[in-house]
């Protein structure tokens, strides 16, 4: 199933510059925190990052749909020292459905729903792909310019589970920025 998933991506961003030109506020972002992930175990501590491409089509200009990859691993695999040979982590990729509210001088809130297929790794032994839901707050601040280029940064929950399979889960506080092009 990840292979499918990498080959309609490559597909997608493969495709020509007019089928592009139907989408507006195009973005690029990328996030880093820390959390918990779980699969059948209890919550292990972990460090967070993400990267995300996003757009609004045509059609609906006041949402976005948002593309992601995200990895979470235990927090001792980063720390110096260490020489186990097995930490556990997921990944996993989502889309999800970006709603923006601006309020006054370059300040908004985020909030967006969707889809996630996750893999967990929380054992040696374990190497399931699950299919759940993601959800996501972020309260920042907007350093572009009437809404055009440039970037967004600001503190962003993110929380995952999965329905089929294991129960896998992912819960991250990151500091999340986006460029807008």
């Amino acid at each position: 199933m990840p292979k499918l998933l990498i080959t309609i991506i490559f597909v997608f961003l493969s495709l020509s510059s007019s089928v592009f030109a139907q989408f507006s506020k195009s973005a690029i972002g990328a996030n880093i925190g820390g959390g918990t992930i779980s699969g059948q175990s209890p919550d292990i501590g972990s460090l967070s990052s993400g990267i995300f491409i996003q757009a609004s089509p045509w059609f609906m200009e006041e949402y976005a749909l948002r593309f992601g990859f995200h990895y979470s691993r235990k927090l001792e695999y980063f720390l110096p020292g260490n020489e186990r040979s097995f930490f556990p982590f997921v990944q996993a990729f989502s889309l999800k459905l970006v709603l923006t509210q601006y309020s006054g001088e370059g300040k908004f809130f985020e909030e967006s729903v969707g889809i996630i297929h996750l893999n967990d790794r929380t054992f040696s032994d374990v190497d399931t792909w699950s299919t759940g839901a993601i959800f996501n707050a972020q309260f920042g601040f907007d350093l572009r310019d009437d809404l055009k280029k440039g970037f967004t940064i600001g503190p962003n929950l993110e929380y995952a589970f999965t329905f089929s399979n294991v129960s896998a889960s992912m819960f991250s506080i990151n500091l999340q920025s986006f460029y807008y092009f």
